[in-house]
């Protein structure tokens, strides 16, 4: 680091920040780290942990995408949370047992303690962590023995958008699963009939465990 301020910053609270000797080098290793989320963000989501930073779901996102959320919240909060942060609270979710539930990284890494000095120092954050998520830490998931079979009406703009948020939310897949989409083409009496005894044969096949 050296004394060069951001100038070009006009936010009162950080303009006094101090800058990396090597921001070509920092922002290398800061993507590096986000390519590391990405794995552990998805083995997360499917043992039903959703991982947020400030609100925004990791979930499926590039790592490019990572970095824009850290700097989402740079912005919002006038704060320093970045990836050297993050990283080790994810690392550290990875080798415990929780419950379904959503984890906000960026909450937890600005509410630390020692957070100005967490990306040398990460001393106390195992206790912190455990502390914070004590509720479902080492606690079983109330999941539904099957889960919901849901037939969507309308494959339109809408219809289209719901479906991708169905996908990418459906987690460990115990909640819910799109089981068939019903267009127009088919809104008659006989493609409501056809639905109906699809869904029979459906629930059959799984019975006998066909399915």
């Amino acid at each position: 680091m050296n004394n060069n301020k951001d100038v070009t910053f006009q936010s009162t609270k950080r303009q006094d920040r101090i800058l990396p000797e090597d921001s070509f080098g920092d922002w290398k290793w800061r993507e590096g780290l986000a390519e590391l989320m990405v794995p552990i963000v998805g083995g997360l989501y499917r043992d039903g942990v959703n991982i947020l930073i400030y609100g925004k779901s990791l979930v499926n996102q590039s790592p490019v995408e990572i970095m824009r959320a850290h700097r989402f919240a740079r912005q919002s909060d006038n704060n320093e949370l970045s990836e050297l942060e993050t990283f080790p609270i994810l690392q550290y979710l990875d080798t415990l047992k929780i419950a379904d539930c959503e984890i906000d990284i960026g909450e937890l890494a600005i509410r630390f303690p020692n957070f100005n000095n967490l990306k040398k120092d990460s001393s106390g954050l195992s206790d912190y962590i455990d502390n914070e998520l004590s509720s479902v830490i080492d606690i079983k998931s109330d999941r539904p023995a099957k889960p919901k079979d849901i037939v969507l009406y309308g494959f339109g703009r809408i219809g289209r958008l719901v479906t991708r948020m169905m996908i990418q939310n459906t987690g460990p897949g115990n909640y819910y699963r799109l089981r068939a989409i019903f267009t127009k083409e088919q809104a008659s009496y006989l493609g409501i009939l056809f639905m109906v005894l699809l869904m029979v044969l459906l629930e059959w096949m799984k019975k006998n465990r066909l399915l």
